[in-house]
């Protein structure tokens, strides 16, 4: 996660957001790892690109023995419940 957020480090400082990273130790994931990258790029994108001045981001990891929960807040306006259809057709919006 926090080499998903090394990348906009730029696009923080700029934006004079702050993103707080909430994670207990390493996150073991079996997943295809660019792919994950991506998805983490694309919502912490997202969160910088759609909030409001001085973002405030929440990355944050919780495990069990059954899933792994990655949750992503910020202070943007969010998705409508019409748009929220459509989120998965690419560059949508």
């Amino acid at each position: 996660i926090k080499e998903c957020v090394d990348i906009y480090e730029f696009v923080i400082e700029e934006k004079k957001a702050v993103v707080k990273i909430i994670c207990d130790g390493q996150i073991s994931i079996q997943a295809d790892k660019n792919k994950f990258r991506r998805l983490m790029a694309n919502l912490i994108d997202n969160a910088l690109k759609f909030s409001k001045e001085n973002p405030q981001i929440i990355i944050s990891h919780k495990e069990n023995d059954v899933y792994n929960l990655i949750d992503i807040v910020d202070n943007g306006k969010g998705v409508s419940v019409d748009e929220s259809q459509h989120i998965w057709n690419r560059l949508f919006r």
